[in-house]
């Protein structure tokens, strides 16, 4: 399982040097506000950020999520949101 202690920001803060060094630019110039599309990022791109989150995080990704959650601040929400493995939750009794 994931490291529960990464945080939102520290994904978001991840996906901001992965597109920054697409882009080479400074991971701080990459709006978390921006839609991905506005990036220019190519499909194999794409897959190549989600496969390197999908075994960082430790989740199955799909590719589309980057059209699901189109900003960096909406898809760190999400990915954050399902870092809490299901068996964390308190058991149901009987």
């Amino acid at each position: 399982m994931m490291d529960i202690s990464v945080s939102q920001s520290a994904i978001a803060e991840w996906m901001q040097a992965y597109i920054g060094d697409f882009l080479n630019v400074d991971a701080q110039q990459v709006d978390v506000q921006t839609d991905f599309e506005r990036f220019g990022l190519d499909s194999a791109i794409v897959v190549s950020l989600v496969s390197e989150l999908e075994e960082w995080l430790e989740l199955e990704l799909s590719p589309s999520l980057l059209f699901e959650y189109p900003t960096i601040d909406a898809m760190s929400q999400h990915l954050y949101g399902r870092k809490l493995p299901v068996s964390s939750a308190q058991p149901v009794q009987p």
